[in-house]
């Protein structure tokens, strides 16, 4: 199924899976019969009823994490909402959705991770080289920087670098059943960033089911490959997963992504079957 026609985010459609907050119809292919005047805004809230929707601010230097930002930037690069992140703005989320994104708020950043990471790799140099004898410190402290430049250097290439994928998408069921395989395509620049990515397109796919990424399994292999293939669950396998495709690339291997989803989700209706 293509994607969804490009449109200007309103308050009264969940910005992750643009439902009508009023109705409750899925408004992401087709438009409900709610007033456009209406929609403009979420409902009333009246005392004693039960919460629909949640409403929230995004400001350019608030509390949200990379996950949460990473989540907001591609529903709205999938619904073609162009907002400008570099201001404040406003939104609503479906009781569903703001579920999903107050689990990604209990992620840690990828961002701070990073930085950790890399300020527990610099302090033990730093320290050892301050027991050194003058003149030996000093020279240790040069070669020091000069390491320290070359790692921040390549932080940054890789951090930057793009890598393009495309591949077959094939969604299996826990029953054995299972849709067709659909080309696709992603442009990532990490782990974290394809697993995001991914699970927009799988969203595409499953229409009127809100699924989280914990709900699958994603693996890979290559088409006419034998076997259940190889998991694709962390950043290790992401990189050994990348060493394998650039090298079958070459030989005009198609690669095949598989989303075995574990359990039988509430609303969704099988359009194929094995």
């Amino acid at each position: 199924m293509s994607s969804p026609k490009k449109r200007i985010y309103i308050l009264g459609l969940c910005f992750f899976c643009q439902e009508c907050l009023h109705c409750n119809k899925d408004c992401s292919y087709r438009v409900c019969k709610c007033n456009k005047q209406k929609k403009k805004a979420p409902p009333e809230i009246k005392k004693g009823q039960k919460r629909k929707y949640y409403s929230r601010i995004f400001q350019p230097n608030n509390s949200y994490n990379s996950w949460q930002i990473n989540e907001l930037k591609n529903k709205n690069e999938y619904y073609g909402y162009d907002i400008d992140f570099s201001e404040v703005f406003n939104l609503s989320l479906c009781s569903k959705c703001h579920s999903k994104f107050n689990r990604l708020g209990k992620k840690a950043s990828n961002i701070q991770i990073e930085t950790t990471s890399s300020s527990s790799t610099k302090v033990p140099s730093l320290s050892s080289s301050t027991k050194m004898s003058s003149s030996a410190s000093s020279t240790k402290s040069s070669v020091l920087s000069l390491q320290d430049e070359e790692l921040d250097i390549d932080f940054l290439t890789n951090e930057t670098s793009l890598v393009e994928l495309k591949f077959k998408l094939i969604i299996k069921f826990f029953d054995g059943k299972s849709y067709p395989a659909k080309w696709e395509h992603i442009l990532t620049k990490d782990f974290y960033d394809f697993k995001n990515k991914l699970e927009s397109l799988v969203q595409v796919q499953l229409e009127d089911q809100i699924i989280f990424q914990e709900d699958y399994i994603t693996s890979y292999k290559y088409e006419k490959e034998s076997g259940l293939g190889t998991q694709l669950a962390n950043a290790k396998d992401w990189t050994e997963f990348l060493k394998e495709y650039e090298y079958t690339a070459s030989g005009k291997k198609i690669l095949v992504i598989i989303i075995t989803i574990k359990k039988k989700p509430n609303k969704l209706q099988y359009r194929y079957s094995k």
